[in-house]
């Protein structure tokens, strides 16, 4: 097999966190009334995935495997894919309990002062 043959499985692998986007139906997120700033960068995105996972594969010149080249070329752009869908724009300060989800009395209520007892 081919250096060549070995990048291209390995950068088909680094796409197919991009490709279940598309196989999960996620169409909110990929508007087709797409900026020209959005499909710029998920052109970027695609490009570069498709290089990580061949250049991954290109490390191991000793696999002939075409499954295993394209698992190791999927390995480090699914966690790259991981981290950048997981990552939110949101501050959160520390102790918050609206940050842990802990909502166990209404915000209203918790921002009162306690009923004076006479």
């Amino acid at each position: 097999m081919t250096g060549r043959e070995r990048f291209l499985i390995g950068g088909f692998g680094g796409l197919a966190p991009v490709l279940i986007l598309f196989a999960t139906g996620d169409f909110q997120r990929l508007s087709f009334h797409a900026l020209l700033g959005t499909a710029l960068g998920y052109g970027i995105r695609v490009i570069a995935l498709f290089l990580i996972g061949g250049g991954v594969v290109s490390l191991y010149r000793d696999e002939e495997v075409r499954i295993k080249l394209f698992q190791l070329g999927l390995g480090a752009p699914a966690m790259i894919a991981g981290i950048l869908a997981s990552s939110t724009n949101t501050m959160t300060v520390p102790g918050d309990p609206a940050a842990t989800g802990a909502r166990a009395c209404s915000p209203w209520y918790t921002h009162r002062p306690p009923p004076r007892t006479a």
